[in-house]
């Protein structure tokens, strides 16, 4: 039976390019349930989205026209990665190298691919015709033939993928390592290519590569698309302009106050930066198939509608789903560019345009009547997911909120039961009045970051009953500034930095180094955090006395994302490895 939910924040979204245009109201949205997902495909009319659940071993076949469920089809493997071509989809078995072939209709298996070296990690292929693109985890990418089950290797490199969809020219494959060497391109004389790594530190890098048969040739690349963990590659529904989405946004090389949530790329003139969008947490994005707009996503309740040209957001509003214990990315437009698709862990929210009069007849003379979707019910009468109080706020039993998108679904799931959003009694610090912060009890397990599901599930003995500051995904990666808190009584303050993912080091030995030569003293406590899936995050402990006041937290070496830091105000350590007060 399919199971959905209609909702309802008023009178809609008026979707027009002036900026007068819009409604204040946020649109309607149809949410359905979902059970664990690991990719998503739309039909190119844009009327199916087929899902794919490794846990229930299963296609969701959904109906956007109504944003209903059409169907299930069972598979006899773990599906995750989807794309499709023609009549047929192509789906990889999670955690494995095997690739098989499916009829669409019925998800019986036609063919089968099996690629060397590391798991499936995307796919991506021209709608009607040419070779399958499958990249794995070591970042090597293969062509496989639609018409047999032949593999063949390719020299380019990337773990997202993209194709063009208009003309199937040209393939864009990104790469977003940690502390890896990225591809950097250049031209040294007509017709040679000259192609380099080099090292840039947490740095998305984008290449082009034209497309003839199974053969890849490179002819452009963008070592600075993004930077920060995770990665979402969005390629626009013309093929003229693409985005790769990370956890730090975009930052200029030479000038860290120049930055954006999101940069705007064209694919024909790939280095030339057309401009970016401000969205804080950036999560997601899709352009528009036919109207001059899209949607970006930010610290995963915050949407923008943006102007395609311009990149001038128009309107926001939140939404708040209920408990969510994953993540997916999945953003685009449907049913003929009447709704836009999202989704927020086990909850697929099909968010309904309020289109006016000129943009349906426009969306209708291209593809045919628009949908009619189920009246909503106000967004007031659904519960929400709670939200971290301040310190002077009542205790409230709170759930989860989304996991971090852009990367890979979190391995470890929230602790349960996660506890009370509480503070801990009579703190010994106070918030600066305009605060964006909160602060939150060590033993109460409650998420360390306000728009994300990441708990602490081990932390020493001493910060038992410690207070820490609890922040959102955009600000979590850097120091607290001077002024956001005020020491109320003498207490030690410990300041956890994730220092490594998988062994590999994502801040500088220079870091670590000034900290110490500036009163703090490293600690050999464990402290463990749940964290993105395949990954493993070290922490590194330092600590100092702090007199009343108003102290300053930093250091004068920088951190930036991926890297995140955590404060934690307790109780001055009686031992000797306490550190001295920062005079």
């Amino acid at each position: 039976m399919t199971r959905f939910r209609t909702l309802a924040t008023g009178l809609g979204l008026c979707v027009l390019l002036s900026a007068a245009g819009f409604a204040a109201e946020a649109p309607r949205v149809v949410t359905c349930t979902v059970p664990q997902t690991k990719g998503w495909y739309l039909t190119p009319d844009t009327k199916t989205l087929i899902m794919t659940s490794p846990t229930t071993a299963e296609l969701i076949v959904f109906d956007v026209m109504t944003a209903t469920e059409k169907q299930r089809l069972s598979v006899p493997f773990k599906p995750a990665c989807i794309t499709g071509q023609g009549d047929e989809l192509f789906v990889s078995v999670d955690g494995s190298t095997i690739v098989h072939a499916l009829d669409a209709a019925t998800g019986k298996k036609l063919r089968e691919y099996r690629l060397p070296g590391e798991p499936v990690q995307s796919l991506a292929c021209h709608p009607e015709s040419g070779s399958v693109f499958a990249a794995n985890l070591e970042e090597n990418i293969f062509a496989l033939d639609p018409k047999s089950n032949r593999v063949s290797p390719t020299i380019a490199k990337g773990m997202y993928l993209r194709v063009d969809p208009k003309k199937g020219q040209f393939l864009l494959a990104a790469t977003n390592r940690p502390s890896e060497e990225v591809i950097r391109f250049q031209r040294t004389a007509p017709g040679v290519v000259d192609i380099q790594r080099v090292t840039v530190a947490e740095t998305a890098t984008v290449s082009k590569y034209s497309i003839s048969g199974s053969k890849l040739k490179m002819i452009a690349s963008n070592p600075n698309t993004a930077v920060g963990a995770g990665g979402y590659l969005h390629l626009s529904p013309d093929g003229s302009k693409y985005i790769m989405v990370a956890g730090g946004g975009w930052w200029s090389p030479t000038n860290a106050k120049t930055r954006f949530g999101m940069a705007v790329f064209p694919t024909d003139d790939f280095n030339t930066m057309l401009g970016g969008l401000d969205v804080g947490g950036p999560q997601n994005v899709a352009f528009h198939p036919d109207l001059p707009i899209g949607i970006a996503q930010g610290a995963n309740y915050d949407f923008f509608l943006f102007d395609a040209e311009s990149l001038v957001i128009r309107q926001t509003w939140k939404h708040k789903p209920l408990a969510v214990k994953f993540w997916e990315n999945l953003s685009t437009f449907g049913a003929h560019g009447s709704v836009y698709i999202a989704q927020q862990g086990e909850y697929l929210q099909f968010f309904i345009l309020d289109l006016n009069e000129d943009q349906q007849q426009t969306l209708a003379k291209l593809h045919g009547p628009l949908p009619k979707y189920p009246q909503a019910v106000p967004l007031d009468a659904m519960p929400v997911a709670a939200t971290v109080p301040t310190p002077t706020s009542p205790p409230s039993t709170p759930t989860p909120p989304p996991g971090k998108p852009s990367t890979p679904a979190p391995s470890a799931p929230m602790p349960e039961p996660i506890g009370q959003r509480k503070a801990p009694k009579e703190p010994p610090v106070r918030l600066a009045a305009n605060s964006s912060y909160s602060l939150g009890a060590v033993d109460a397990r409650i998420p360390y970051i306000g728009d994300r599901q990441y708990a602490i599930l081990k932390f020493p003995r001493h910060l038992k009953d410690a207070a820490f500051i609890v922040r959102d995904s955009s600000q979590v990666g850097g120091w607290l500034s001077r002024g956001s808190v005020e020491v109320l009584a003498d207490c030690s303050v410990s300041m956890a930095i994730m220092h490594q993912i998988n062994g590999q080091s994502i801040v500088s030995a220079q870091l670590l180094d000034a900290l110490k030569e500036e009163g703090w003293t490293p600690q050999k406590e464990i402290l463990q955090t749940t964290s993105a899936d395949k990954e493993v995050w070290q922490w590194a402990i330092f600590t100092q006395d702090l007199k009343a006041g108003t102290p300053t937290l930093s250091s004068k070496v920088g951190v930036r994302s991926p890297a995140q830091v955590i404060y934690f105000f307790h109780q001055p350590q009686k031992s000797k490895s306490t550190t001295q007060s920062k005079r």
